[in-house]
């Protein structure tokens, strides 16, 4: 589903978007903007889609999203016919230049996370912040604004949230201020399909292993093995589902040279098997 611009239009009196939603089932698709997006789910189940992320979204779900970062939800209609209830949600919409750019200590915190909402992030405990949602919701004019920092500023201090999107774009947006991991990522995503390994890597940027395995992880909370088996598997993924390809090629077309290790890479990440995964969400 190609992804359509969506156009924001805030009050004259506010600088930012907020709002409440109850509509029948989530009906806006797939879609991106220049805005930050923070979106609570209050009432709803189904799928929800973040760059190439696609996983389930129930009531509590709270999601980061970064500027230009397609998206949407699609509420599950065999969950509307079981309830009889409403999906629900509450989304704040924000352009960059409302968090300060200039440096002030105090936002640091706030500007890493907004770096990372490049690729998405999802705050596994979101109903701890539903209060705050709503105060912001409730407030007007400079209030409204406060508690929209705030917010932010509660959020950016939660060590536990799980950045989404893995595909190239949304990457290198996310670290395209640092030179160095950019060339390493342009690095991977230009021969993960090849027998990369550590040490290839490291002579090509010439650095030591330890030092390597220290900065990466730094930059991505994953290992690199971690972080090439992610790009695999999504890769494997989407030719599992648009492609009639036999699985053994797909593997070994992704970089693995072990069809039992690609096996156990895919059901770890998706808990499903390829055949499953491939009868389920064949396009």
């Amino acid at each position: 589903m190609k992804a359509i611009r969506e156009r924001i239009l805030p009050t004259d009196d506010q600088s930012f978007f907020v709002q409440h939603f109850k509509m029948p089932a989530f009906d806006m698709p797939r879609h991106f903007h220049p805005e930050y997006e923070l979106t609570y789910i209050i009432q709803g189940e189904g799928i929800r889609y973040v760059g190439d992320h696609k996983t389930t979204f129930k009531a509590g779900d709270l999601v980061l999203l970064g500027p230009d970062l397609s998206h949407y939800w699609e509420t599950d209609l065999q969950w509307v016919e079981d309830t009889g209830l409403f999906s629900e949600s509450i989304v704040i919409q924000f352009k960059p230049q409302v968090c300060p750019q200039g440096g002030l200590k105090e936002f640091s915190a706030i500007q890493n996370m907004l770096r990372m909402a490049d690729a998405g992030i999802h705050f596994p405990e979101g109903a701890q912040f539903l209060q705050a949602i709503h105060e912001l919701l409730a407030a007007n004019g400079f209030e409204k604004l406060m508690q929209l920092y705030k917010l932010l500023n509660k959020l950016s201090a939660v060590e536990e949230r799980t950045l989404l999107s893995f595909s190239e774009e949304s990457q290198m947006q996310l670290h395209q201020n640092h030179e160095v991991f950019s060339q390493i990522l342009e690095e991977i995503f230009v021969n993960f399909n090849q027998q990369i390994t550590l040490q290839s890597i490291c002579e090509k940027m010439e650095m030591s292993p330890p030092a390597f395995c220290r900065f990466f992880k730094k930059r991505t909370k994953r290992t690199f093995s971690e972080y090439l088996n992610q790009i695999r598997i999504k890769h494997a993924s989407t030719l599992l589902t648009e492609t009639d390809e036999a699985i053994s090629q797909i593997a070994y077309g992704c970089g693995y040279n072990s069809l039992s290790y690609f096996h156990e890479q895919f059901v770890r990440r998706k808990q499903m098997s390829p055949t499953e995964y491939r009868k389920r969400n064949w396009v």
